[in-house]
């Protein structure tokens, strides 16, 4: 079940024009350009090695996460190589739309250097010492930040950048 690694949907998309998500509800949801050669997300998958992260478009009104009862997904998506007779073949990209606020609390963990398991506050932190960082929100000891192939933030620590993500 995509729900059990936070995942929101996981889909394909082919170069022949074919679009599949899973679950049906999430499909019901897809934002995405319906032709994938039109989709930003298929064409940068195509053009780039490893992975691609794309926040959700907001217009320059949008302030926070402020959404009651929905999620936000960032999806993240990779081509699928073939190689046949010496040629490299690149005819779909498979992703998932990562639930955001399930995987910031995975980031920090990741971008901290404590374990999930560690219930341990974190300890203040001085030049001479040797001790835990934490990317817990609007911690001003260490910003941590995700960011994508373009440069473009993906995931913060900080609450006045959630707005650009």
């Amino acid at each position: 079940s995509p729900c059990r690694y936070s995942l929101l949907a996981v889909f394909a998309a082919t170069d022949g024009g074919i679009t599949r998500v899973f679950p049906n509800k999430a499909a019901d949801d897809w934002e995405e350009e319906p032709e994938p050669f039109n989709a930003s997300f298929y064409r940068r998958s195509l053009d780039n090695k490893g992975y691609i992260f794309k926040p959700p478009y907001r217009d320059a009104g949008y302030r926070g996460l402020d959404l009651e009862n929905n999620t936000i997904g960032i999806l993240v998506s990779t081509a699928v190589e073939l190689s046949i007779g010496g040629k490299t073949l690149k005819p779909a990209v498979v992703g998932v739309k990562l639930d955001l606020e399930a995987w910031a609390e995975k980031f920090k963990v990741l971008a901290s250097n404590r374990t999930d398991r560690d219930q341990l506050g974190a300890r203040r932190c001085d030049p001479s010492t040797s001790c835990e960082m934490d990317c817990e929100a609007n911690n001003k000891d260490l910003i941590c930040v995700l960011i994508d192939d373009g440069g473009f933030l993906v995931l913060s620590n900080q609450e006045d950048h959630w707005y650009q993500v």
